[in-house]
């Protein structure tokens, strides 16, 4: 979701290390973060932490040494216990880091503790009021809490911020939904499809809200739509199926029968029995009552 800040890190290293001074240690802890960013972009993340834990023993007072430490940590080794510190000494270095301060919120919010990562995530949208990635986790966390009208707010922000962002599209329709306001999420979908968000993804959206609300056909409509597509998760192929099954006992038409049992195999085959034992034998048992009936 987060636009990757690893990517950038090689022209960050560059220009720490033409601004690096006189200070020989604060240039060479410079250096090696910019090393580090060429070894990360060609070898990955487990060869370049050495280079930015070089830099910050060089210069512990380069922000952006902490900073790259704790981003490896808990981007790439997943790994927020061990990047909370990192993050933290990058903020308390240059607090009016918009980055630094989102990254730092992450953490904090990985880990539990939501009120911290609730004044991180404020502090990094006061900075960059423009930036969607702390306006959206910002919506996330005030909907765990409950607080609908805030969620709302943050959520539409973070979409006026980046039109073409599925995960805030998800979120919000996912929230109106929970709430029994399945118009306004339609809304948001369908408003992601015209603004350029996934086309797979608000397709199979729509889908699953119209199956909720019991608008088979749209339901269907929507979700084949998006069974075509590249990319389509296995969630889709199971609403078409149930969706498809519905309105073949409602109608008695055996092409729905036939496709009903076709997108359910396909949901199927992704099924793994070992993570998901109940779900895979009930979808068995789906398929299995599905070919024994018959068209009227």
């Amino acid at each position: 979701m987060r636009k990757e800040p690893l990517s950038w890190a090689l022209v960050l290293g560059l220009a720490l290390l033409l601004n690096g001074g006189c200070d020989v240690d604060r240039r060479d802890s410079m250096r090696l973060v910019r090393d580090g960013s060429i070894v990360l972009a060609q070898q990955g993340h487990a060869a370049a932490i050495g280079y930015f834990d070089a830099a910050v023993a060089k210069d512990p007072t380069n922000a952006w040494a902490h900073h790259y430490v704790g981003l490896l940590r808990l981007h790439q080794f997943h790994d927020a216990e061990r990047a909370l510190p990192s993050l933290a000494r990058a903020v308390q270095l240059d607090p009016d880091n918009a980055d630094f301060r989102y990254q730092f919120g992450l953490a904090l919010d990985r880990l539990g503790y939501q009120d911290q990562a609730e004044g991180e995530y404020l502090a990094a949208l006061r900075l960059d009021p423009g930036d969607f990635a702390p306006a959206y986790r910002l919506g996330l966390l005030y909907e765990r809490r409950g607080s609908l009208l805030d969620a709302i707010d943050h959520l539409m922000r973070a979409i006026i911020a980046k039109p073409d962002f599925d995960e805030a599209y998800h979120a919000l329709g996912s929230l109106y939904m929970n709430y029994g306001r399945p118009q306004e999420a339609i809304r948001v979908l369908e408003n992601g499809l015209r603004l350029g968000a996934n086309p797979t993804f608000n397709f199979a959206e729509l889908g699953r809200v119209y199956l909720q609300i019991g608008e088979g056909d749209l339901a269907i409509s929507y979700l084949r739509q998006a069974a075509e597509r590249a990319g389509t998760p296995p969630a889709v192929y199971y609403n078409l199926g149930v969706a498809l099954h519905r309105r073949f006992r409602d109608a008695g038409r055996d092409e729905d029968r036939r496709d009903a049992e076709h997108y359910l195999r396909r949901a199927q085959v992704a099924c793994l029995p070992h993570r998901e034992p109940a779900r895979c034998s009930a979808l068995a048992s789906l398929i299995q009552s599905l070919s024994a009936e018959q068209p009227r």
